[in-house]
């Protein structure tokens, strides 16, 4: 007769799931977010000040040189060039890279939570920055991609975008160059991009409701005392939120990937990656 294994003998395992739920991405988002709201909006509001100084310094300048040279000093042609190069800067370089410094900061910060360590936001930027370069190149290539076809072709764009939709945090987590990032994030997301699409679609949506619910606070500021310096308030804390916690929801989309397309033993949270990936880790050698 075969007795049944004790109970100290078997192996508690996460289970796989069988689908990728919207709902369920979105309240494991928030509950990550809730443990240490006060520390992804300060990370956020940070980013959100420096970035917005910056752009309205370099807008400002801009608008300054507009009528300074003349035809002859500098040619009609070369001024478009020069125009052209710091709207880059301004609208695409700079938010771009101040959101990829941002996501791995609050990965770090996250992985840290979720292995039960104390949160510190040092740590976490010292981590951050060890891949910042594998991070900018994998934005630049992914922007290259998908901005040219989103402009030209909308549909194809937006395939293109969920089909890539996890190619910064696979760069991250799992220590891996710009290309192979990219043919990472298309495996993990095959099979899975119509949802993916509704995710975004979903989390495009709160934005749009976030965006309404701001301007009509700012008509409501319009006649109150100090309002301009509220309004100013209300956008910073609504930045800082949308950034910190749409971050949040793309590394728990990663997760929920993996968890789906590998096997029901890998661990959905972000302890195990960061085990494997050592300028990350926080871990000693006996908690590894």
């Amino acid at each position: 007769m075969t007795l049944a294994p004790a109970a100290s003998d078997v192996r508690t395992r996460p289970t796989a799931r069988s689908d990728l739920r919207i709902g369920d991405v979105f309240s494991t988002s928030w509950r990550y977010f809730a443990k240490r709201w006060l520390a992804y909006l300060a990370i956020g509001l940070v980013a959100y000040l420096i970035s917005s100084t910056i752009q309205r310094a370099l807008f400002a300048w801009l608008a300054g040189r507009g009528g300074a040279p003349t035809a002859v000093e500098l040619p009609e042609v070369a001024l478009g060039v020069i125009a052209t190069i710091l709207a880059v800067i301004v609208l695409i370089a700079l938010p771009g890279l101040v959101s990829v410094i941002v996501s791995a900061v609050i990965y770090v910060g996250l992985s840290r939570d979720v292995s039960a360590e104390y949160f510190s936001n040092a740590k976490s930027i010292s981590g951050a920055l060890g891949r910042l370069p594998a991070l900018v190149a994998a934005g630049v290539i992914l922007s290259f991609v998908i901005v040219p076809l989103f402009l030209l072709f909308i549909v194809p764009g937006v395939i293109v975008g969920c089909a890539y939709a996890v190619v910064l945090q696979a760069c991250l987590v799992e220590n891996l160059g710009p290309i192979e990032s990219m043919e990472r994030s298309y495996r993990l997301t095959k099979g899975y991009r119509w949802q993916i699409f509704v995710l975004t679609s979903a989390s495009a949506a709160i934005l749009v409701a976030m965006i309404c619910a701001t301007a009509a606070t700012g008509s409501f500021l319009e006649g109150v005392a100090g309002g301009p310096a509220l309004l100013t308030i209300v956008n910073c804390l609504a930045d800082s939120f949308s950034t910190s916690f749409f971050i949040i929801t793309g590394y728990v989309l990663y997760f929920r990937l993996r968890s789906l397309k590998e096997s029901p033993e890998i661990e959905s949270s972000a302890a195990k990656a960061v085990r494997r990936a050592s300028n990350l880790s926080f871990l000693t050698p006996d908690e590894a």
